[in-house]
């Protein structure tokens, strides 16, 4: 069973990675990011983020992660290519 949830985990980070790279379906990659950081930070590294630079790694990434998912898709999106969402770029 441990070795099916780390090949999940991989192809998580590995796939949701590379939707991230090319703006495609970025809320369900990062959703997906964000739950793998958590496993990985509190579970795999047993919540020691101060301890352990891995496991502050691990959270920097799933915080990277919360923040796209927390974020509107850009006109620069391949998401925005493909189903022709109208967007404006934003400057704040």
């Amino acid at each position: 069973y441990p070795e099916i949830m780390a090949y999940m985990a991989k192809g998580v980070e590995l796939f949701g990675g590379l939707l991230l790279l090319f703006g495609l379906f970025t809320k369900f990659a990062s959703l997906a990011l964000v739950i793998n950081m958590l496993v990985a930070t509190f579970y795999a590294m047993r919540g020691d983020i101060f301890g352990d630079y891995q496991a502050e790694l691990s959270l920097v990434y799933m915080l990277i992660a919360l923040t796209i998912f927390l974020c509107k898709p850009t006109i620069y999106s391949l998401d925005n290519v493909l189903f022709k969402r109208e967007r404006k770029l934003e400057i704040a």
